[in-house]
């Protein structure tokens, strides 16, 4: 299994975030890591819509499309 190597001054900020809310940091880091990965799911969603919007605009009334 892949176990990336994760700064030390990450790791620190994350030990006091844990001893800050009293949780492990195992429960904390997947937690962090499960809202990062939702809202990059999200962006790349909003990515999609905002290129299938420009794609399937109509024309302007002259005949040209729009930008």
């Amino acid at each position: 299994m892949y176990s990336p190597r994760i700064k030390k001054e990450l790791i620190t900020q994350l030990y006091q975030i844990g001893k800050q809310s009293n949780r492990p940091m195992t429960e904390l880091i997947n937690e962090m890591l499960r809202e990062g990965i939702r809202r990059w799911y999200r962006k790349k969603e909003r990515k999609g819509e905002d290129e299938d919007r420009a794609i399937n605009r109509s024309p302007d009334p002259e005949g040209s499309p729009r930008v």
